[in-house]
Formats: C-alpha cells, sequence, structure tokens
C-alpha cells in the first residue's frame, strides 16, 4: 500500500517523503516533480519547479495539470509527497485515497508563514493574509487524512 504524505506548502512532505524512502527501500513520487516534469516534456519548457509554472500559466491551469498529475499515479507500494494545495480538490483526494494511506504532516500556521517568507512569488505574495491561505489547506488536509 502507498503511504501517501498531504500537508500545507512547506510542511516538509519532500524531505521527509525522501528519507521514509529510503528508510523502507520503496519508490517515492513527488507530485510536483511530475508536474514540472510533465511541463518541461509537453511543452519544451525548462522550469525548475512548480513556482515557476505557476508564474508562467495562472494557478487554474496549474491545478488541473496537478491534478492530472495525481490521477496519473498507479503506484501500488511507493511513498509519495503531495503539493500544499493537492487537498483543495475533493477528486484529488478521492483518487489518493483510493490508492494508498493519507498522513497528514501538521505545521502550525506560525512555522507556515516563517517557512514562506522565502518565497518572492507573485502568486504566493498575492495573498494578503496568509492565515487565510494556511487555513484554507489545514482544514482540507485534516478532512482528508485517514
Amino acid at each position: 500500500m502507498n503511504t501517501i504524505l498531504i500537508g500545507v506548502k512547506n510542511a516538509g512532505k519532500t524531505t521527509t517523503g525522501l528519507e521514509l524512502a529510503d528508510i523502507t527501500k520503496k519508490k517515492f513520487v513527488d507530485t510536483d516533480w511530475l508536474i514540472v516534469s510533465r511541463y518541461n516534456k509537453s511543452n519544451q519548457a525548462n522550469f525548475d519547479s512548480t513556482y515557476d509554472i505557476v508564474s508562467a500559466i495562472g494557478i487554474d491551469e496549474f491545478r488541473t495539470l496537478e491534478s492530472e498529475a495525481i490521477n496519473s499515479i498507479d503506484e501500488t507500494d511507493a511513498i509519495i509527497a503531495t503539493g500544499g494545495g493537492s487537498c483543495l480538490d475533493s477528486n484529488n483526494v478521492k483518487h489518493l485515497q483510493s490508492i494508498g494511506e493519507l498522513f497528514y504532516l501538521f505545521v502550525t500556521n506560525e512555522v507556515f508563514k516563517k517557512r514562506m517568507e522565502h518565497l518572492n512569488n507573485s502568486y504566493y505574495a498575492s495573498f494578503s493574509n496568509l492565515s487565510e491561505f494556511y487555513n484554507k489547506r489545514h482544514q482540507a488536509c485534516k478532512v482528508a487524512a485517514n
């Protein structure tokens, strides 16, 4: 069964997932990395991160790419790290729940804000209230976790 890590942005899903995969000797899948790879291949682009893609195409189109990436996962015994907004879409959550057990990596709002300070991205900078950004994702992850 897949172990699926969910949580708000910068909760440590990728870092934790890599460590778990190393310890358990399981395959590691990161949906953000999957999105970047798929986007670059289909658009002959060379983006380094999902931040770059969001800046280039906007959040709505990015969420479509995210859903496509999540729904393409067919692993059965892997460690999977999801993007911070993946649980905002109930269809993403349903698919993830159908392929594994979801674990919510919780961080407080204060920790989240501290970790967001380094981001200089127009999408994230557009949120004048990071607490609202956090709370929406936190609630979605709490509901989604097994």
